[in-house]
């Protein structure tokens, strides 16, 4: 299964229900929330969820608003939550001067 929502103003009190629904969605792979404005504050909510996410192989959260504090607490949660992580696309954000910022940093335990 697929989420994807993208190129969309979404503030925190519009993902809340999102997340909120994603709590029930065990089979997710994928989920691609690029292009929205996500601010470190959604982030840190969205943390709260990553643990019930356990099939989650892909996670997009580039061309967003995201700093390192916002990916501070996403790293919070541990790797072993969601063993089938194999992607996590957080480019485009000013957490870095580069285009691109390598997941292994955030969790080594990536390959």
């Amino acid at each position: 299964q697929e989420l994807r929502i993208t190129d969309q103003a979404l503030d925190k009190q519009s993902t809340e229900p999102i997340f909120k629904s994603l709590q029930h969605q065990s089979n997710l792979e994928s989920i691609d929330l690029s292009n929205n404005f996500l601010e470190d504050e959604v982030l840190k909510l969205f943390a709260t969820i990553l643990p019930t996410l356990p099939r989650l192989k892909h996670l997009n959260l580039s061309g967003n608003y995201i700093t390192r504090d916002g990916i501070t607490n996403l790293a919070s949660v541990p790797a072993s939550q969601f063993p089938d992580l194999e992607s996590l696309d957080v480019s485009y954000n000013p957490l870095t001067n580069h285009s691109s910022q390598r997941e292994e940093s955030f969790w080594p335990d990536l390959s």
